[in-house]
């Protein structure tokens, strides 16, 4: 029996889409965290396959190249024709061989 005053209970243990919600702001708070350490196409692609697999995506095939290509796809609009200097963390040597082009 829900013991809830409200017409829709928040209770993050019994509402899955809740739970859900608060896994996310997890996971934005842990990508700001993580940002510029890691740099933003790891992050990006990390948060990106928790979140596809949370929303019921499951193709591992899928899920990885999509996680992977659309952060470093973006990465290189930004740093290339917007002129933008997103943080790279472990991938600086990737930055650094795009550079020489």
């Amino acid at each position: 029996v829900q013991t809830c005053a409200l017409p829709i209970c928040i209770n993050p243990f019994t509402n899955k889409g809740v739970a859900a919600a608060f896994f996310v702001i997890i996971l934005c708070v842990l990508y700001t965290m993580l940002f510029d350490k890691l740099g933003y196409v790891l992050v990006s692609a990390c948060v990106s396959i928790i979140i596809m697999w949370l929303i019921g995506k499951r193709d591992l095939k899928i899920i990885i190249p999509v996680s992977i290509l659309v952060p470093l796809v973006m990465w290189l609009i930004f740093y290339k024709v917007l002129t933008v200097n997103i943080p790279m963390g472990m991938l600086q040597p990737l930055r650094d061989f795009v550079d020489k082009f």
